[in-house]
């Protein structure tokens, strides 16, 4: 007697072209037209569609399971939020070395983009001779610094010859009276000498509720707190115009009737309608009450440095109150024991009723 055997193919099948005519129906659906008046007609009418084309696509095997998933953004955004602990044990150190020859040297304190303003850098005068976007302009004024310049969050917009011009200002100086003019402000990157400009008001107040903060903290991190209220009429509109090659501008906070009036803007570089709406919605978003908030909290892995322009959630129990990052100070100090200690202030802008 003979058994029968056979060959069972074991395994993930392999990647391979697969190809096919089979029809595959079209995104959108199918229209049929006719160019003539309906008629009577004893005979059928035909429809004839051509034949499909072969398709191949190409399958990377491995199974069931895709082994080349879709994979998100790398480039996004993650809520950062230190964990609540009973208490913080942290060992900072301070390293500050001479660049030249690695001796080690005692600082007090440092910051590096202070080296585009005097006396360390000869005031400019500048004058955009020909048409120029607004990223080229602040870079034309930060040339042979070493330093570059980009804009985050701000669509740039064109800036026509001669509408912008400075004169006997450090290079910073003159960059930053260009960011002003737009209600922006300038971060610095110390390490790789790079100023970035963002907007003032990155999210706006009326928007806060439904945008998930960048950094939340709560009061176990919080070493000091105060706060002070500024009282300010919330306004919805804003007219704003160049100066000589300007144009005339009204922004409107969507969804408001524009009847309550801010003060108005004149700058040279309100040029452009984007121009207008980013300077616009930033000096809108600075109407209305608001809470200036100054706190300490700890540098660690999990509370690393704010950057002005974050949005900043405080959580008290189960609820969170946001506002915008302000400003950031770093403070480093030595005991005469030596024991080092490294904490943060920063303020954050957050609008009240």
């Amino acid at each position: 007697m003979r058994d029968n055997q056979c060959a069972v193919n074991w395994g993930v099948p392999a990647a391979r072209w697969i190809c096919s005519s089979n029809y595959r129906p079209p995104k959108s659906p199918v229209k049929i037209r006719s160019n003539e008046p309906f008629g009577s007609n004893t005979s059928p009418i035909t429809i004839r569609f051509t034949a499909s084309p072969e398709i191949c696509e190409w399958y990377p095997g491995g199974g069931l399971l895709n082994p080349f998933p879709d994979l998100p953004d790398l480039d996004f955004n993650i809520p950062i939020e230190p964990q609540l602990r009973r208490y913080y044990l942290m060992q900072p150190t301070i390293t500050c070395v001479r660049v030249s020859d690695d001796v080690p040297i005692v600082i007090s304190h440092i910051s590096r983009s202070a080296e585009l303003a005097t006396p360390y850098v000869l005031p400019i005068s500048y004058t955009n001779a020909t048409s120029r976007s607004f990223a080229g302009l602040l870079n034309d004024m930060l040339q042979f610094t070493g330093w570059t310049i980009a804009l985050n969050g701000i669509v740039d917009f064109n800036v026509p010859a001669g509408a912008f011009s400075v004169g006997n200002k450090s290079p910073i100086d003159a960059v930053q009276e260009a960011v002003a003019q737009l209600g922006c402000m300038l971060l610095s990157n110390d390490e790789t000498k790079a100023l970035t400009v963002v907007p003032r008001w990155p999210t706006v107040p009326w928007l806060m509720d439904g945008v998930t903060p960048d950094l939340t903290v709560h009061d176990a991190v919080i070493t000091s707190y105060s706060e002070s209220k500024e009282i300010s009429t919330e306004c919805n509109v804003v007219w704003l115009r160049g100066e000589q090659q300007g144009i005339s501008a009204k922004v409107k906070r969507a969804g408001t009737a524009g009847n309550i009036v801010a003060d108005d803007i004149s700058a040279q570089l309100i040029v452009d309608n984007q121009a207008a709406r980013t300077a616009g919605t930033n000096a809108l978003a600075d109407t209305g009450n608001k809470l200036n908030i100054n706190m300490s909290l700890p540098i660690m892995a999990d509370l690393p440095p704010a950057t002005p322009g974050m949005l900043i959630g405080i959580r008290e129990g189960v609820d969170v109150f946001k506002g915008t990052c302000d400003s950031v100070t770093i403070n480093a100090s030595v005991s005469d024991t030596g024991d080092i200690d490294v904490e943060q202030t920063i303020t954050v802008v957050r609008h009240v009723a």
